[in-house]
């Protein structure tokens, strides 16, 4: 997360806390002092494939005057035979989102279990698609892979699809700056594709921790 103090309207809409378990060190009331710190009047949680830390997210938020925003990071299921999983990452506009959203992470559960990892299929996406913002994540999502692999056809199919799902209000490309070569490449082709489609850009962190000091852990 930013350690700059002028934030402007800047609102973190990507971040995993230690509910995805050994993938972040950040404790959610600490992340919530952070944003509060900085300025920002609100903050995402997109957890990897659960809504554990929702509760905790709210109360915090709540002490502290922070709007909380609900959401989760997904993984679908690549339709080719690769065996590649694809991220997404889902937020919630409304109640009607948060029922679909614990659906389709339910559903994942229940019906789509494959080696041990939950997936989320298009059809789950399609018939739970409303009240959610969905973005196209990291450099795991399918856009963005499609873009790594020198398809930009494919991209833009990708993008069409998720944008028809769940509206053209209702799909951003995601662009992060952690300085990864090819995450730079990746965010040139996702704005060059922004501009042939009109979707619209929003720019996250996918932050993992709260300080530089912890990067390496």
């Amino acid at each position: 997360m930013s350690r700059t103090e002028s934030v402007m309207s800047f609102v973190h809409l990507h971040v995993h806390s230690h509910m995805s378990f050994l993938d972040s060190t950040i404790r959610i009331p600490d992340l919530v002092a952070r944003v509060k710190a900085l300025g920002m009047n609100s903050v995402a949680l997109t957890d990897h494939n659960n809504l554990f830390g929702a509760v905790q997210l709210l109360k915090a938020c709540k002490a502290n005057d922070i709007k909380p925003i609900f959401g989760a990071e997904i993984l679908i299921p690549d339709e080719r035979p690769t065996g590649r999983n694809f991220h997404l990452i889902l937020l919630c506009r409304n109640t009607e989102g948060m029922t679909n959203l614990r659906a389709i992470i339910t559903k994942a559960y229940v019906e789509g279990m494959k080696g041990g990892i939950p997936l989320s299929s298009h059809e789950m996406l399609t018939s739970h698609s409303n009240g959610l913002i969905a973005l196209s994540a990291c450099l795991g999502g399918e856009v963005s892979q499609a873009l790594l692999r020198g398809d930009p056809a494919g991209a833009e199919t990708a993008a069409g699809w998720y944008a028809r799902t769940f509206g053209t209000d209702g799909f951003f490309l995601e662009l992060q700056a952690n300085e990864l070569a090819e995450q730079m490449s990746c965010n040139n082709a996702l704005i060059d594709l922004a501009h042939r489609t009109g979707l619209p850009l929003v720019a996250t962190n996918n932050a993992h921790y709260l300080e530089r000091e912890d990067a390496i852990a």
